[in-house]
């Protein structure tokens, strides 16, 4: 309940900085990036894109290359929770370009699409091998490989593989 409070704040704030234009005021980062994610979080899959595809035009329109990052991270996630996996591993790349990007920003990017990879991957193989058994070789990879077939396999409902990457 405190989330759809906070949209309709930031929808406010979102309409009276257009209606004045206010061009002093950090739009992108103190209102329309919250939005995005509250919408993400509020399952408004087609406000969360729209709002974050919005602000990430601004940031390049304004050439600030770390709201650009933050909204293909935001853009890339919100893809990923729709299962646009190809999507997600475009953008991700288009995030990866972006000048200036940090460390941690780059280490979430490739994550997100390492995620999607592996989701592609796997949902080609459960096609295709529907009833075959799937075993992998024990060199599995970092920390995060492993995670995300922890995540895979609890995905598949295949929970004796998920405990095996513990």
């Amino acid at each position: 309940n405190r989330k759809k409070e906070a949209i309709k704040s930031y929808e406010k704030a979102h309409q009276l900085y257009n209606d004045h234009n206010i061009s002093t005021y950090d739009i992108v980062e103190y209102c329309l990036i919250p939005l995005g994610i509250l919408y993400h979080k509020t399952n408004a899959y087609i406000k969360a894109e729209q709002i974050t595809t919005y602000y990430l035009q601004l940031a390049e329109k304004q050439n600030n290359k770390q709201q650009q990052i933050s909204g293909y991270i935001n853009l890339a996630k919100l893809y990923q929770s729709l299962h646009k996996h190809q999507q997600v591993i475009d953008i991700s790349n288009k995030g990866l370009k972006v000048e200036g990007i940090i460390k941690h920003q780059k280490q979430n990017l490739n994550y997100i699409k390492r995620k999607s990879n592996l989701l592609i991957k796997n949902n080609q193989k459960r096609l295709f091998l529907e009833n075959d058994l799937i075993v992998l070789g024990r060199d599995l990879g970092t920390i995060e490989d492993l995670q995300l077939h922890y995540e895979t396999a609890l995905n598949n409902e295949d929970y004796d593989k998920a405990f095996s990457y513990l």
